[in-house]
């Protein structure tokens, strides 16, 4: 299994747990937006770490089957 990440941009509040929180680096920090943003989806492997440390519910995993590039 894989996970689809999404960060709801306007739930986000700028904590940056999800960031710190993530032992696969699915996160980082723009700092343009001062928000996180995903930039590494295909290493998820649906910990749900992010999920469970944002107090906003501002991101969502769902679990996706692998498919091997076509």
């Amino acid at each position: 299994m894989v996970g689809k990440v999404k960060v709801d941009q306007d739930r986000c509040r700028c904590l940056g747990r999800c960031v710190q929180s993530c032992p696969q680096d699915v996160f980082d920090w723009d700092f343009k937006i001062k928000k996180a943003v995903v930039v590494n989806e295909s290493d998820c492997f649906v910990c749900h770490n992010c999920v469970d440390i944002c107090p906003f519910d501002a991101i969502t995993v769902t679990e996706e089957d692998w498919k091997p590039p076509t």
